[in-house]
């Protein structure tokens, strides 16, 4: 929300749209995280949870972990590498 009323404003505050983006994705991946993790105490428990599906839900937290670290070594690089 913090993000959106700095863009409506007409004026953009750069640090303040940095900062809530950042936020934003960083609880995003732990909230992701966290869910994996629940997901497969579930499964372990109950087998109630299509295991192909969690192996989808891994693979992608997995990549989401290799994004995060590939942005902080080399920060955001454009399409064409601008």
């Amino acid at each position: 929300m913090g993000n959106t009323a700095t863009i409506d404003t007409g004026k953009m505050n750069d640090k303040w749209h940095t900062n809530c983006a950042s936020r934003f994705f960083i609880f995003t991946l732990i909230a992701q995280l966290y869910n994996t993790g629940l997901c497969w105490v579930i499964y372990l428990q109950t087998k109630a949870l299509s295991i192909r599906n969690l192996y989808l839900k891994t693979g992608l937290v997995i990549l989401l972990i290799m994004q995060l670290l590939l942005s902080s070594l080399y920060g955001s690089i454009g399409i064409m590498g601008e």
